[in-house]
């Protein structure tokens, strides 16, 4: 007949608790990040169906998402009125450089660093957005 024993060790494992503590705060932003995203695609399907932004649901998105879309309007209206006064090309271009430079750096940089570059890529494409819509009403027909 086979004896079966238990070991225990009374030593723990060292910074066990920030691992922890780590992982729960990054699934937690996380789960932010991808309710965030939801509620800008049913931002985007509401408006797309043409729902009645004064019923109680489309108010309440609509305004939750409006906190973070705000940012993103107000660096599109100076990059606007840079725009035209430098024209379409040169942000675009100087945009386009730092865009590429950006991404590239995703893959090199990690921790609080990547966060740098996420905001930086944001400002960057609230800065490219007011050139490219110039460009496209430059180029649509008049009578459109």
């Amino acid at each position: 007949m086979s004896q079966v024993t238990e070991v225990r060790t009374a030593q723990r494992e060292p910074n066990r608790e920030q691992r922890l503590f780590t992982f729960k705060a990054t699934y937690v932003i996380w789960l932010l990040l991808v309710m965030l995203e939801g509620m800008i695609a049913l931002r985007i399907g509401l408006k797309l169906i043409g729902a009645n932004p004064d019923s109680p649901v489309a108010a309440l998105i609509y305004g939750f998402t409006n906190l973070f879309l705000f940012p993103f309007a107000i660096l599109c209206y100076p990059m606007g009125r840079l725009t035209d006064r430098w024209g379409r090309a040169i942000p675009m271009g100087v945009g386009g450089i730092a865009f590429g430079l950006v991404y590239a750096l995703y893959g090199v940089v990690s921790g609080p660093w990547l966060v740098v570059l996420m905001l930086l890529s944001g400002v960057l494409s609230a800065v490219m957005f007011a050139p490219n819509l110039a460009m496209c009403a430059d180029l649509a027909p008049p009578d459109q």
